[in-house]
């Protein structure tokens, strides 16, 4: 599978100091198309508007095993929002990531524990993708 199609969907958070047209600075959007030659992601934000952006100004989930160990570390995060990280975390649902990357982005410990850079997400994927191919 190519794997500027299986960037699509995911959940980003765009840095708070970029210089952006749209005022999406600190906002929460999904990848709706990407070209990771051209460092060009498209992300679509909930009121209609899409933003071209590079992999630099872009922060996404860890994988839901690490963020859930990663969060559990964590001793000031109250045990109500834990459950409720959780539930969340566990979740496919696009919107739930959304609201996930919101709370996280408040919590700015928690948000470094439990996200990482999309440039450092696409080198882990495609090493484990030229892994799989090799063998």
């Amino acid at each position: 599978m190519d794997f500027n199609h299986e960037l699509i969907g995911t959940v980003v958070h765009i840095h708070p100091k970029v210089i952006c047209l749209l005022s999406k600075q600190n906002h929460v959007g999904v990848i709706s198309e990407a070209n990771v030659e051209l460092d060009n992601y498209y992300v679509d934000f909930e009121d209609r508007f899409t933003g071209l952006y590079s992999a630099a100004t872009l922060t996404t989930l860890l994988p839901t095993d690490s963020l859930l160990k990663n969060i559990r570390s964590l001793e000031s995060v109250p045990q109500d929002i834990l459950n409720s990280i959780e539930i969340i975390a566990k979740s496919n649902e696009v919107m739930d990531k959304i609201n996930l990357m919101r709370l996280l982005r408040d919590n700015p410990e928690a948000y470094k524990l439990c996200t990482q850079p999309l440039q450092e997400h696409n080198a882990q994927a495609l090493n484990n993708q030229n892994r799989r191919t090799i063998f």
